[in-house]
């Protein structure tokens, strides 16, 4: 049983990651392909890059391990993207 969780948990968080690169994807692939960001509240994407910025601080501050917030890192790499779009639209 140990050995099973040992091997699950790390593709657990693999997985989480990984399915962390396709969360903003289609948001931000509409306003290229548009090149508009109409229907985007711009407090909202202010709002959601904050969380996970303050996360990854933490985290590297507290030398966490990155595969522990590697998900936060990407998602705070992707708000970011979104928060350009807005200032370019």
């Amino acid at each position: 049983m140990n050995e099973m969780k040992r091997l699950l948990s790390p593709l657990l968080g693999l997985g989480i990651t990984f399915g962390a690169l396709f969360l903003q994807a289609p948001q931000i692939y509409v306003c290229l392909r548009k090149k508009s960001v109409e229907g985007l509240a711009p407090m909202s994407i202010y709002a959601s890059s904050l969380s996970p910025l303050l996360y990854c601080l933490y985290s590297f501050r507290k030398g966490n391990e990155i595969h522990t917030w590697a998900e936060n890192l990407i998602l705070l790499a992707q708000n970011m993207v979104l928060v350009v779009l807005l200032w370019i639209y």
